[in-house]
């Protein structure tokens, strides 16, 4: 029997997922970044999806904690077509090197092609080299290099003052 299970993630997951997003944040030297609340999660349930790896080892079938998981949202590129985007993903440091990650990644994979997804992309932090080589073990393409983008923000808060 394995000692952790993928699945989607449940309202009932909310908190903790909101708990490893504010560790994500710490991990990534952006503690403050999280200004969603656990409240928001649930109500923005439908703009989103949530893989999540869970103990199996653990407490029983209502209590087992969550070791990880990876939150990613659909998109539409008018050359590309239905596209995947990898916002969060995360394993906790303790359950790191079990496989779990790879396990995360392979259903978030297997959940997009279903739903007719050409490709995913993902964000990732220069110095987290140990990302950058998980992801590209997965045959990710450095679009930084290659195609010298820069991603802008534009928040919206500022939009009605233009």
């Amino acid at each position: 029997m394995s000692e952790f299970n993928i699945r989607r993630a449940s309202e009932e997951d909310v908190d903790e997922i909101y708990r490893m997003l504010r560790e994500l944040a710490a991990h990534l030297k952006e503690p403050d970044a999280v200004t969603t609340t656990p409240e928001k999660l649930r109500q923005d349930q439908k703009l989103y999806q949530c893989m999540v790896a869970e103990s199996m080892t653990a407490g029983d079938s209502a209590s087992k904690p969550l070791l990880g998981f990876a939150l990613y949202v659909y998109k539409y590129d008018a050359c590309k077509g239905q596209m995947a985007i990898l916002d969060s993903f995360y394993v906790a440091p303790e359950n790191r090197s079990r496989g779990i990650g790879l396990s995360l990644m392979k259903a978030v994979e297997q959940d997009v092609a279903e739903c007719g997804c050409s490709q995913m992309e993902m964000l990732v932090h220069d110095w987290n080299a140990r990302a950058i080589e998980f992801y590209l073990k997965r045959s990710a393409v450095n679009y930084t290099d290659q195609m010298h983008w820069h991603i802008y923000r534009i928040p919206l808060s500022n939009i009605s003052k233009t």
